[in-house]
C-alpha cells in the first residue's frame, strides 16, 4: 500500500483553492468561508501573527457542522493579502480594514472571534459598529495594548537591521523549532507540512548583504535569540538542543 507525501506547497495550494480573493479599502485580500451562506449566523474569526486565515481552517469546518457560517480573512501584510508599504499597520489601521472587509463581504450582524493581535484590531472593529456585533469571543489576546510586551521571539523585529537577518535565518527547520516552543502545544496534532506552509520559502526575500550592516554584537545577539529558549537577557535562558557549540563560540 503506497502513500503520497503531502508537501507544504500542496498545503498552500489546497488552502488557496478553499477560499477566494476579495477587495476592501483598496486592499486585495483572501477569505475562507464554510457553512450555509443564506441562513447560517456569521462568525468572523480574526487571526494574529505570524499567521493568516489558514489558522482557522479546522475551526471553520466545526462552525459549519453546527449550522453556523464561519468566515476568516487575511489581514493586510499577512497570508495571501496585499502588503502595501504605505498601509497603516497600527491597531486602528487594521481595525479600519476589518470594518471595510465585513462590509465588502456583505455581513450585517455577526459573531466576532479574536486571537493574538486580532484582538486589538477586532476591538477597533467592535467599537466602530457595536450594534452589529452579536457576541465577542476572546482567545489568548491582549487588551491593554499600552502595556503590551513583545514575546522574546519577536524582539529581533524591533531592532534595526537585525529584523531582516532574523527573517533570513528563519528557514523551515528553525521555524519548526520556534513553532514547537511557542506556537503548537501538541506537535502530533499538526502535520509538518502544515507548519511548513506558514514558511514556504527556505530563505526570506530580504536585501543581500544585510549582515554587513550590523555590528558584531548585533550578529551575536541574533544567534543568541535563535539558540536560547528565552531572551538572552533572562538569567534562566538555556541553550536549545544542539546549540551549545554556537553559543560557546559567541563568548
Amino acid at each position: 500500500m503506497s502513500s503520497t507525501r503531502v508537501s507544504s506547497h500542496d498545503v498552500v495550494e489546497e488552502h488557496r483553492a478553499a477560499g477566494r480573493r476579495f477587495e476592501a479599502a483598496g486592499i486585495s485580500s483572501f477569505v475562507r468561508e464554510a457553512g450555509p451562506p443564506a441562513d447560517g449566523e456569521p462568525v468572523v474569526c480574526l487571526h494574529g501573527v505570524p499567521a493568516s486565515c489558514f489558522l482557522y481552517r479546522k475551526v471553520l469546518r466545526e462552525l459549519a457542522a453546527r449550522g453556523l457560517r464561519g468566515i476568516a480573512f487575511d489581514l493586510p501584510g499577512l497570508g495571501l493579502a496585499d502588503r502595501p508599504a504605505t498601509f497603516d499597520y497600527t491597531w486602528t489601521g487594521l481595525g479600519r480594514f476589518c470594518a471595510a472587509a465585513v462590509d465588502a463581504l456583505g455581513l450585517d450582524r455577526f459573531h466576532l472571534v479574536v486571537h493574538d493581535i486580532g484582538g486589538p484590531a477586532g476591538f477597533e472593529l467592535a467599537a466602530a459598529m457595536p450594534a452589529r456585533i452579536a457576541s465577542l469571543t476572546v482567545l489568548n489576546t491582549l487588551v491593554e495594548v499600552d502595556t503590551f510586551k513583545r514575546p522574546w521571539s519577536m524582539e529581533p523585529f524591533a531592532r534595526r537591521g537585525l529584523r531582516q537577518l532574523y527573517l533570513r535565518a528563519l528557514t523551515k527547520p528553525a521555524f519548526r523549532l520556534l513553532m514547537r516552543l511557542q506556537g503548537v502545544q501538541d506537535p502530533t496534532a499538526v502535520p509538518r507540512a502544515e507548519v511548513d506552509a506558514m514558511k514556504t520559502a527556505e530563505v526570506s526575500l530580504m536585501p543581500e548583504d544585510v549582515e554587513k550592516q550590523l555590528a558584531p554584537q548585533e550578529i551575536a545577539d541574533l544567534f543568541a535569540f535563535l539558540c536560547l529558549d528565552k531572551p538572552p537577557s533572562d538569567p534562566g535562558a538555556k541553550p536549545l538542543p544542539g546549540a551549545g557549540p554556537i553559543l560557546r563560540r559567541r563568548k
